[in-house]
């Protein structure tokens, strides 16, 4: 088994974690470490502010691709990528 290192990148909804946690819950993953930050920014185009979630995470999970390319189809996702060390 591998610990996979998770990276997402997203616009801030109200159930952006909720969706990134189910998948993680269906997929069988054991989630050991979480770091969620959002930062603001100004839309040029339409002048108002918009949040960006940067999602770091670091979970136990044979097939951690399967959960990458779910995290990468859900609807607010921009980025979802990762990197893996082994398991001691």
């Amino acid at each position: 088994m591998t610990v996979a290192h998770l990276e997402v990148v997203a616009r801030s909804t109200p159930e952006l974690l909720e969706r990134v946690c189910r998948v993680l819950r269906h997929r069988g993953a054991t989630l050991e470490h979480l770091v969620l930050a959002t930062t603001t920014a100004i839309a040029s185009t339409e002048g108002a502010p918009r949040t960006r979630i940067d999602l770091q995470a670091r979970l136990r999970n044979p097939d951690a691709d399967l959960i990458v390319r779910q995290l990468a189809r859900l609807p607010d996702v921009h980025l979802a990528r990762r990197r893996d060390e082994d398991c001691s």
